[in-house]
């Protein structure tokens, strides 16, 4: 997928090479075996009740299946897909992207809140808030998705597809913002962490001096 600047008129077929093709289809194999395994375990094992943050995780595996079962394993045959198909295809890899870094976020930002205010984590970290939140990111994903996507151009076939130069953008800079800012909360984790081992030696030579 580009944005439409770059496509006028017809553009070339994709050829993929052999190496490309098995790349995606043991890489997208194995995905979604092991996130299909870590899904069941975690529907089945998981106390969502104690430890809301699991339901971000269900999330995270549930997106990272649908890419590997849609995108992964689908992607060296993307040439053969109908014109209809286009539209929901991306729609939905679009889709399971988007949730899987949002998640990470609220994964990470869990971390943050569990680590700076463990008295009052649970007031403020409660099953039914963080279902809420999963039915919003989803909501407000697929939302996006469906109008970003209803703007696309297919030049047949659907591996030559493009967007309004503005749209992508958008779509890049909603990935690089969710991506930097999860990456800043587990860098200030990493710093809250490092400080507090400091932290303890240092009280425990003043209490026995």
């Amino acid at each position: 997928m580009s944005n439409s600047s770059s496509n006028n008129g017809t553009a070339p077929m994709e050829h993929m090479t052999s190496a490309e093709v098995y790349f995606y289809l043991i890489n997208g194999s194995l995905g979604t075996i092991f996130n299909a395994v870590v899904l069941l375990i975690a529907l089945r094992h998981a106390d969502t009740y104690d430890k809301p943050r699991q339901i971000a995780v269900i999330n995270m595996t549930f997106a990272d299946l649908i890419t590997c079962l849609i995108y992964m394993i689908t992607r060296p045959y993307l040439n053969l897909f109908p014109e209809p198909l286009c539209y929901p295809y991306y729609v939905t890899i679009f889709t399971s992207q988007m949730c899987s870094c949002l998640n990470l976020l609220w994964l990470n930002l869990d971390k943050l809140i569990y680590i700076k205010f463990p008295l009052h984590y649970y007031q403020m970290v409660s099953r039914i808030r963080v279902l809420l939140l999963t039915i919003a990111s989803w909501t407000i994903i697929i939302t996006l998705a469906l109008t970003i996507y209803f703007f696309m151009t297919v030049h047949s076939p659907c591996s030559t597809v493009s967007l309004p130069p503005f749209l992508y953008s958008v779509i890049c800079l909603m990935y690089i913002a969710i991506i930097l800012a999860s990456f800043a909360i587990s860098a200030i984790i990493y710093f809250i962490a490092r400080n507090s081992r400091r932290a303890e030696p240092q009280a425990g030579s003043v209490k026995f001096s």
